[in-house]
């Protein structure tokens, strides 16, 4: 049917079916938020271990291009 040829009664009705359809959408939202909630407090890190390493640095000023500002 095309849309020009349509009631005023069948423009609420598909409003309506929409409206239901963000619920739904809005009601599994919700639920896979609580699901992701309440999967992350069950989930322990390990405590963190200290890192003792050397780091050494190596300039390389062939690659570095800089310019200033006038």
């Amino acid at each position: 049917m095309k849309k020009h040829q349509k009631s005023k009664v069948q423009y609420i009705e598909e409003l309506e079916a929409m409206r239901r359809q963000v619920t739904l959408f809005e009601a599994k939202v919700a639920q896979m938020e609580d699901d992701e909630d309440s999967s992350q407090k069950h989930f322990v890190r390990s405590p963190r271990q200290e890192l003792c390493a050397e780091i050494e640095f190596i300039g390389d000023s062939d690659i570095v291009q800089a310019k200033g500002i006038r």
